[in-house]
């Protein structure tokens, strides 16, 4: 009696119609939004339209590019033997006395065309458009040599040109008229969005492609009209295939016979700064892009699509239907997983489903040469997992719970004088940068190292306190190095921290707001912009240039130099981050790889000269790219660009020895280069950061 007495009173307490129930299930029997992620079936419609909006939507185009590009890094492949490719690279420049800003002497492409056809050459394919004539005693030399050797491709472009009302209308530009009477030709492969290179170019019923026409001409058949959309396939990162620097091919067993006779040799253009691209020549973002930084020249993507094409190992998109098919075997397969899991094993099933789907993907890649939706399928996963446990009436898995519900492992420091606010603003593996406050100098930035984060190898954390004791000790004044404010231990010496200047922030420059503060670095510019206009990439390269000189000339050297450490104070680029700098006369256990290893030469590890390879390095990396900088610059100053190229390409030597040895002898060469542009032109600016 007091045990039926105690359910009802539950019963009017709980609400539920049956005491017996969890709470759980009650709640789900009485919320529709729960039985819609219940049933199987509405489960998979939800799975299947978030991979339909993934897969078919405009605005996801990145997205998809993603799912094309990530399994490349994955692996590789053989891109067999029958290309070879001749770079016009700077060695050529520089031994074969060819300009940097205008046509090369195209008596020695006829003189090239005669070397390779009398060594057993198929054809040879130059990523080169020949729009006008040369100088007569040159051109006929080049036309002659076409003529009496045959099998020569020369490239076509597509150009664009915008209508009224968004329309854009497209022509083709062909070589000139007496070349197209003794030279085939074809349609070089185009960027897509952001410069990249992944959906191969094929011909058409009028104007055929640059690697379809080569496979004809070298006998292994035409690139057939397809509706279907086909995507390159790369065999590796920059440089895969194989390849030598023009002038060799001009040499006496410069070249190896076998890799002239019956090769198809295709011909074309490199920057300076080799795969990292860029510079004075065409250039694309691949698959491997980015996870190394590398880019292709022009010349290898079409060696690409030649290769794709010949051994018929183009990648293809499956059709609509089987798309749309192939998402909903997934979300119906998924479905049928989450189902019969708990909520603890939610997450569980999501990875390893997901993980299966990217086998799948993979083995389709590899056995048939289709690519399929897995990321737009995988994306979907996420939102059934959230669904199931939050309106199912489950609850979070305990993890997730004690993720959420224990405090922070980092806690907000207590810095006398300063506020400090709960966000921190950035990190690293020795400390912690946090926004302080006080009432007489505004905001701060404060770097916190704790001594606890090293464990046992308590020697890093003197070292770290000694580098940033050194570096203020000394006093170094100058605006592009950050300036540290105070230096001093926590209470009880549990670590120490040091002040420095705020840097400007991303959006709003130097009105700074605590809860929305981004740092403006030259990473951050760089992920936004892509690079730096020319001006602005010498006024920048000056300052931070002039800023090594003077560590160097202090007798320190940084060791991780990179565009995550280049802050923006009041406008102007600051070297930061100077945790891990010595001195010229470090000891040897100094002087090891320690850094950023994308910054790091092979040669010169802990040296003033490694600070300078990372410094071209970046400096490189933010070059305006293409032909963006010769709108600003009038004939009589395009060669400066190529006195630029050389300064980097000296900096980024592999050797130490034959780079500049300090910041010192960098900035001289930078400045003897930048005196001979015009001060009017310093202060021009095609775009804003």
């Amino acid at each position: 009696m007091y045990k039926r007495q105690i359910l009802e009173r539950l019963r009017k307490i709980k609400g539920e119609k049956d005491c017996g129930l969890p709470i759980a299930a009650s709640q789900s029997r009485s919320n529709p939004l729960s039985q819609f992620f219940l049933k199987p079936t509405c489960v998979i419609l939800l799975a299947f339209s978030v991979g339909c909006i993934l897969r078919f939507s405009p605005i996801a185009e990145g997205f998809q590019y993603f799912s094309y590009a990530f399994p490349f890094l994955f692996g590789h492949s053989d891109p067999g033997d029958e290309v070879t490719i001749l770079y016009m690279d700077a060695e050529s420049h520089k031994v074969l006395e060819q300009p940097w800003d205008s046509h090369w002497d195209r008596a020695l492409h006829g003189r090239l065309i005669e070397e390779l056809m009398n060594k057993g050459a198929k054809a040879v394919v130059f990523d080169i458009l020949f729009e006008t004539p040369a100088r007569p005693e040159t051109e006929s030399k080049f036309i002659e040599s076409i003529r009496q050797h045959g099998n020569v491709v020369v490239g076509a472009k597509y150009r664009s040109r915008p209508l009224n009302e968004g329309m854009v209308s497209h022509s083709v530009v062909l070589p000139y008229d007496n070349l197209r009477s003794v030279a085939s030709w074809g349609v070089v492969e185009l960027a897509q969005e952001n410069g990249r290179a992944w959906k191969r170019l094929t011909s058409t019923t009028e104007v055929p492609s640059l690697a379809g026409r080569s496979a004809e001409i070298a006998g292994f058949g035409g690139d057939g009209v397809s509706d279907l959309q086909q995507y390159l396939n790369y065999y590796g990162r920059p440089g895969s295939i194989r390849h030598y620097s023009y002038q060799w091919a001009l040499q006496d067993e410069g070249i190896p016979n076998d890799a002239i006779r019956d090769k198809v040799i295709f011909v074309g253009g490199m920057s300076q700064a080799g795969f990292t691209g860029g510079r004075l020549t065409d250039d694309f973002k691949t698959p491997y892009t980015f996870a190394t930084g590398l880019r292709s020249p022009g010349v290898e993507v079409n060696a690409v699509s030649f290769l794709n094409l010949i051994h018929d190992e183009s990648l293809r998109r499956p059709r609509v239907l089987l798309d749309c098919l192939s998402l909903l075997i997934f979300a119906a397969s998924f479905s049928v997983v989450i189902g019969r899991v708990s909520n603890q094993g939610a997450f569980l099933a999501a990875v390893v489903v997901g993980v299966g789907a990217f086998i799948v993907e993979l083995l389709f890649r590899h056995w048939l040469h289709f690519w399929l939706p897995w990321g737009a399928a995988i994306a979907g996963i996420p939102v059934i997992v959230i669904g199931k446990l939050l309106l199912a009436g489950g609850r979070m898995p305990e993890l997730i719970l004690q993720v959420e519900s224990r405090p922070q492992e980092t806690l907000v420091p207590d810095i006398p004088g300063y506020r400090i606010h709960p966000r921190s603003i950035g990190s690293g593996g020795y400390g912690t940068v946090w926004l302080g406050q006080d009432r007489a100098e505004g905001y701060r930035a404060i770097k916190v190292v704790e001594r606890g984060r090293f464990g046992s190898r308590d020697r890093l954390f003197e070292r770290e306190f000694e580098a940033i004791r050194r570096y203020s000790k000394k006093q170094i004044s100058h605006p592009s190095l950050i300036q540290i404010l105070h230096l001093d231990f926590l209470e009880k010496e549990t670590g120490f921290f040091y002040v420095m200047p705020i840097a400007d922030d991303i959006r709003n420059g130097s009105d700074i707001h605590a809860q929305t503060y981004h740092a403006k670095t030259l990473a951050r510019i760089l992920e936004r912009n892509g690079d730096l206009d020319l001006f602005r990439w010498i006024e920048t390269s000056e300052k931070l240039i002039e800023a090594l000189a003077v560590m160097h000339q202090n007798g320190l050297i940084h060791r991780d130099i990179k565009p995550d450490n280049v802050l923006f104070v009041e406008g102007r680029p600051c070297i930061a981050d100077i945790g891990i700098a010595v001195t010229t006369a470090g000891s040897l256990e100094e002087q090891t790889a320690v850094g950023s290893a994308i910054y790091m030469p092979q040669d010169g590890i802990g040296l003033a000269s490694g600070d300078v390879y990372a410094m071209g390095k970046m400096l490189s990396e933010c070059f305006p790219r293409g032909a963006s900088q010769a709108l600003l610059l009038d004939n009589s100053e395009a060669s400066l660009i190529s006195e630029l190229d050389a300064m980097l390409e000296k900096a980024t030597c592999s050797s130490a020895a034959e780079r500049f040895q300090n910041g010192q002898e960098f900035l001289a060469v930078f400045q003897s280069i930048r005196e001979k542009l015009p001060l009017q032109k310093s202060i021009q600016s095609g775009r804003t950061e």
